[in-house]
């Protein structure tokens, strides 16, 4: 760093990297404004700052076409007129008019808030840096004054920057000697930001859509352009709304849902809605067991038992059978579910089937219990010492299906009567708390 030199209560000081550093504040008309090394900070016009008739007693002409500024991608000929952020850049200025000798200041602020915009950089042999309470400014470099194009760099502030301008106040100077009979020329011109990207599209899948009331679905945004930011909205779903790009949501009741996406990134939003996309189907009501058999009891070997379901689309029985009615010859338990448009109910309520050795019970009823007459028409007498063993008798057709029962008096003789009976071959059970045995063949006919 060099020494500092005072000038008229400004001290400037040249930095090794030849920008210029000025602190002060401005005292007057007795500051040298001829020096051909430039003007003091603040002289560009822009907002809140003088211009070069502060110093200069020549009239400021607005908006003027006598300063041009191009700028280009550092180290190319590319001519834009947006700025990528943080990308370096070359601005040319040129200053046309026939005075002899010629001077500027520039400066990059933000339009929205005047602040410094990104960096600015002295071009050796053409321009020089100075800077003041943060700000920057380029002149131009001491003994160019001859010269009518001039050049610097500058790096674009960061992203979100917004549109930037560069001030310019350009003075034509008429080499009198002195500060009048000069021409100050102001020019503005704007760079926008350049945004990348696309605009988005928005769109989403789901890894089903059709389910069974109380399942979950995971949905995926496939939306293009990166977007930046999800809405999700789920008619009939927990939760009714997400911000994550794959959320997973559940629906509890039957029905046909809307789901609607919106997408947004740095260029804008867009929307998917997608009608009925998602069918939620009811989950069936639970099945009821029918037995043919009132207590479930069968004499392993010679009887069966069957169990009907509530009438449904699909069946799926404990024991792996799949028909709505199952012959059952063996104990054990039994539930099922159904089935109906892929959704499954709840098991039924089990029901247990017990098949007993009745084959000594049988032997002793055919000892010790009679039945006549039979063939009969309208009654027939059960008699016997081990009647009163037993609580009911039954009546079973040839297919094994209960016709009739009776309760069994506790006695050792008694009658049943036969009305409503078609005519044809039976076999009686007599059904004890020990188990079951299976009697004669009788007849009937009217």
């Amino acid at each position: 760093m060099l020494s500092a030199i005072l000038v008229g209560g400004y001290s400037f000081t040249k930095l090794s990297s030849g920008e210029i550093v000025m602190k002060g504040a401005y005292k007057g008309s007795h500051i040298d404004t001829r020096n051909s090394g430039g003007a003091i900070a603040g002289k560009t016009g822009a907002p809140g700052e003088g211009n070069c008739t502060d110093c200069h007693t020549g009239t400021a002409n607005l908006n003027s076409q006598m300063n041009q500024l191009v700028m280009t991608v550092k180290g190319t000929t590319d001519v834009v007129t947006e700025y990528e952020p943080g990308q370096t850049y070359t601005l040319a200025l040129s200053i046309s008019g026939i005075s002899i000798k010629k001077g500027f200041q520039t400066t990059a602020r933000t339009l929205s808030d005047n602040l410094t915009a990104g960096d600015l950089a002295a071009v050796a042999g053409s321009t020089a840096r100075i800077t003041q309470a943060q700000k920057q400014f380029i002149n131009h470099a001491s003994g160019t004054t001859s010269m009518s194009n001039f050049a610097f760099d500058w790096t674009a502030p960061a992203a979100g920057s917004g549109d930037v301008r560069f001030y310019v106040s350009s003075n034509h100077t008429n080499a009198n000697g002195n500060t009048s009979g000069d021409e100050i020329h102001l020019s503005e011109f704007t760079f926008t930001e350049k945004v990348s990207g696309e605009m988005p599209v928005a769109n989403f899948d789901a890894d089903v859509q059709t389910i069974c009331a109380g399942e979950q679905v995971t949905f995926t945004s496939t939306s293009t352009g990166s977007p930046t930011e999800y809405s999700w909205s789920f008619q009939g779903g927990s939760p009714l709304t997400s911000t994550d790009a794959s959320p997973v949501v559940t629906f509890s009741d039957a029905g046909t849902y809307e789901v609607q996406l919106t997408v947004t990134n740095g260029q804008g939003s867009d929307t998917k809605t997608a009608p009925a996309f998602i069918t939620v189907n009811p989950i069936p009501a639970q099945p009821t067991i029918t037995s043919s058999d009132a207590d479930n009891v069968i004499c392993s070997g010679t009887e069966t038992v069957t169990l009907t379901s509530s009438t449904a689309t699909e069946y799926s029985w404990s024991n792996g059978e799949s028909t709505q009615a199952i012959e059952v010859a063996a104990s054990g338990k039994f539930a099922l579910t159904v089935i109906e448009l892929g959704c499954e109910s709840l098991p039924s309520d089990t029901v247990e089937v017990v098949a007993e050795n009745c084959a000594s019970l049988e032997e002793q009823a055919a000892e010790l219990i009679s039945v006549y007459p039979n063939p009969t028409s309208e009654e027939l007498t059960l008699k016997g010492a081990m009647l009163s063993q037993y609580r009911t008798v039954e009546m079973i057709d040839l297919s094994g299906k209960r016709i009739a029962s009776w309760s069994l008096n506790n006695q050792h003789l008694q009658t049943i009567t036969l009305s409503g009976i078609d005519h044809g071959v039976y076999q009686l059970r007599f059904v004890s708390k020990e188990g079951k045995v299976l009697r004669k063949v009788i007849q009937i006919s009217h």
